[in-house]
């Protein structure tokens, strides 16, 4: 497996997300999504953030092979909940985040990283504000250059 920037792997799956209709890269991200961008335009937001690496292994790190991480990517996304329809809305942002695992798992290249999905939280109404938030969290498995 070659070297792979956790950047590069943020920017994969931002690009997937991106991809399906409705759904736009906002400038904030974690908690600054929601006070960013909840009062305006918050429908379809979505941020993509690179957390926490970890070492995969006790292993031997070569500078020429590189040393193989575990790191945390979060995804955390907006949905419109209108007063009067709470429930459908509430159907709706499960359902979109059931539509980014399927364009993270169908589309991102997976080369020199493998995904695992580890945690998807329901949509949660942000307190006084008509927005849903919930966050998906993958682990990546891949290498970062040494040199």
């Amino acid at each position: 497996m070659a070297a792979l920037a956790r950047s590069a792997i943020r920017q994969r799956l931002a690009t997937a997300i991106e991809a399906i209709t409705g759904m736009t890269e906002s400038p904030f991200i974690d908690d600054a999504l929601v006070g960013g961008t909840a009062r305006s335009n918050s429908d379809g937001k979505f941020s993509v953030t690179v957390q926490s690496s970890t070492l995969s292994s006790k292993q031997r790190q070569k500078r020429a092979e590189g040393v193989e991480l575990y790191t945390d990517i979060r995804i955390d996304y907006l949905s419109n909940m209108r007063a009067d329809n709470a429930v459908a809305d509430i159907d709706s942002a499960t359902d979109r985040g059931e539509a980014i695992i399927a364009a993270v798992s169908g589309t991102v290249a997976l080369t020199n990283l493998h995904l695992d999905l580890l945690d998807l939280t329901e949509p949660q109404q942000i307190v006084d504000q008509p927005v849903t938030q919930a966050t998906i969290t993958y682990r990546a498995t891949h290498r970062i250059g040494l040199q």
